[in-house]
């Protein structure tokens, strides 16, 4: 039987997001890619699977094999729950060693020369928005509303009620709502009045190449972007402050996260936001 056809039952039974749907799948399917033949119950092997996820690890990162490995263990499970194939060997199973650097976000400082930078941007878009502008609206968004590339690029402009955003997450289907204050509210509105279908007019590429022009300028100024930053690191700025306000479980709200701080205090809060550990009462001076 084909493990795809397996994952048809299993969806059929679960409450799966879309993103949950999609990694079960492609799961599955560099299995199969990995055997060279499409993937069935009799693949579900502790060394089989220790193979694919070793081969996996040569071209992709921990995260990724980890993503891989826990996609198929739970089909894997669902098989074992329906008395179709043996259970797993937790202990024979290839281990996945995870290792988090801190999260990097930027200054305030630092965010307010890349604000500088874009108010003095030069150029002029097809839309008939000033560069400025759209680069303006796009670093007060990322930093005011803590969403996601993705989300921002989704925004329309009926999302907008007030200084009120309200969004359903593209990444795990919750919805969402921020209040992003009178200041990205206000940048906000020349995009708006272009009357495209969302709230940033403008391709992928072409926010992009601006983006790029952006940092050009901000970093001539003093501006300091580490390697693999980018725009989205506003979003990791914007929770670091709000942590650095009101702890990690409002940075988790704003960020929106469902599932409490962990992943709040792993992947997007600078550590010196969270300030020193406690650390128990001495137990001579209390003497």
């Amino acid at each position: 039987m084909l493990l795809e056809n397996d994952l048809e039952s299993y969806i059929s039974e679960r409450d799966l997001d879309k993103n949950h749907e999609a990694n079960y799948r492609r799961s599955i399917r560099f299995f199969g890619d990995f055997l060279a033949h499409p993937a069935t119950r009799d693949d579900l092997d502790e060394p089989v699977v220790n193979r694919w996820l070793h081969f996996i690890a040569q071209r992709r990162k921990p995260p990724t094999v980890m993503g891989h490995k826990r996609s198929i263990t739970a089909i894997w499970n669902w098989l074992y729950e329906q008395h179709l194939v043996r259970a797993y060997d937790v202990r024979r199973l290839r281990r996945v060693k995870i290792e988090y650097p801190p999260p990097q976000a930027w200054t305030l400082t630092q965010t307010r020369i890349l604000l500088d930078a874009a108010a003095v941007l030069p150029g002029r878009l097809r839309c008939g928005l000033d560069a400025s502008q759209l680069m303006t609206a796009v670093v007060m968004l990322g930093y005011m509303s803590g969403l996601r590339l993705k989300d921002q690029r989704l925004l329309k402009p009926d999302d907008l009620s007030g200084t009120i955003l309200s969004v359903l997450q593209n990444k795990t289907g919750h919805p969402h709502t921020i209040d992003i204050g009178v200041d990205a509210t206000a940048a906000l509105m020349p995009l708006i009045e272009v009357g495209g279908k969302h709230m940033i007019p403008v391709a992928e590429r072409t926010l992009r190449t601006w983006t790029e022009r952006l940092f050009a300028i901000a970093e001539a100024n003093g501006f300091n972007k580490r390697e693999r930053q980018g725009i989205g690191t506003l979003r990791k700025t914007g929770a670091t402050e709000v942590a650095r306000i009101g702890g990690l479980e409002a940075a988790a709200r704003f960020l929106g996260h469902k599932g409490g701080t962990e992943t709040a205090r792993r992947h997007y809060v600078a550590p010196e936001a969270l300030g020193q550990t406690p650390t128990p009462p001495s137990l001579v001076s209390a003497r």
